[in-house]
């Protein structure tokens, strides 16, 4: 009878022990399916939050966009319109190219070898720049070469910029439409002046970055002769930072005349706001100055 009853209570005992495995393992997974519902809501609600920025910043790149080659289709139809004033800058040039091509027949033969030798460095480069893509490489090529370096080669930035950058068609669209209404002399002076600021601009950004690199993300047709090119800079121990070049076609040749930094912030409509006080009282003696000043500071 004894013996009896010690079996029946190790059996209640090993009931009772089992029982509260069970509650144990029911309460674990209870507590591991909530666990998984929340880490899933989170992950979706974070997919939904790029997904929205995302398509958020490519609005607003759109826009951007639209409105940068809305200005520069402005500067086209307005230089239309003052035919007059475009034929006399034509006859300028054309008169400055007799000139050149009547000293250059007049040239010894080892002259005329070394014009034959860049006339085809020339050749070789626009094979290179007849694809939008190419010209970032190019642009990305030489930054890095130069950030080895460490910018020391002024003349190497200088070329990289002639090479990648329609310098003119930038400062021409900051202007606007007056920009038709500067003389000849003036717009070459303040082309200069700000393509000097768009070198320094380059050494002073990078010159203080440790490590860098590029990757070309995507390239796409925004219109007839217009391509955007996303790209994004590695940063050693840092975030990367998305830099998209917007590009024209002209004579065969892809060049930049914008940049959208982060992807949004475009270095026109920057730019633009700047120089706003200059451009709206025409003073363009003033800019030229401003632009002067800046060149100095960027130089130290």
């Amino acid at each position: 009878m004894a013996l009896f009853k010690k079996r029946k209570n190790i059996i209640i005992l090993l009931i009772v022990l089992i029982s509260i495995a069970l509650i144990i393992i029911l309460l674990n997974l209870n507590k591991s399916n909530v666990e998984n519902g929340l880490r899933e809501k989170i992950i979706n609600e974070k997919v939904i939050s790029d997904n929205s920025r995302d398509q958020t910043q490519d609005l607003e790149q759109e826009q951007i966009i639209k409105k940068t080659i809305l200005a520069e289709s402005k500067i086209e139809s307005f230089s239309k319109e003052n035919v007059t004033l475009t034929k006399s800058k034509s006859q300028e040039e054309n008169l400055g190219d007799l000139a050149l091509d009547k000293k250059i027949e007049n040239n010894k033969v080892s002259k005329q070898k070394t014009l034959k030798e860049i006339k085809l460095n020339k050749q070789n480069q626009n094979l290179r720049l007849s694809n939008p893509t190419d010209t970032v490489s190019l642009l990305h090529d030489g930054l890095r070469k130069s950030h080895k370096e460490n910018f020391k080669n002024y003349n190497l930035i200088k070329n990289l910029v002639a090479q990648t950058y329609n310098v003119e068609k930038m400062i021409s669209i900051i202007i606007g439409k007056k920009w038709n209404q500067i003389k000849v002399v003036k717009q070459k002076e303040i082309i200069s002046v700000f393509n000097e600021y768009v070198i320094k601009n380059y050494i002073k950004r990078f010159k203080k970055i440790k490590q860098i690199d590029f990757e070309n993300l995507s390239s796409k047709e925004v219109r007839k002769n217009y391509f955007l090119v996303k790209t994004k800079l590695k940063i050693l121990e840092e975030d990367d930072v998305k830099i998209d070049y917007l590009l024209i076609k002209n004579n065969g040749e892809w060049k930049i005349f914008d940049v959208l930094l982060a992807g949004s912030v475009s270095e026109i409509a920057t730019k633009k706001s700047e120089f706003n006080s200059f451009i709206s009282n025409n003073n363009i003696e003033g800019l030229i100055q401003a632009l002067k000043s800046k060149n100095l500071v960027l130089q130290k």
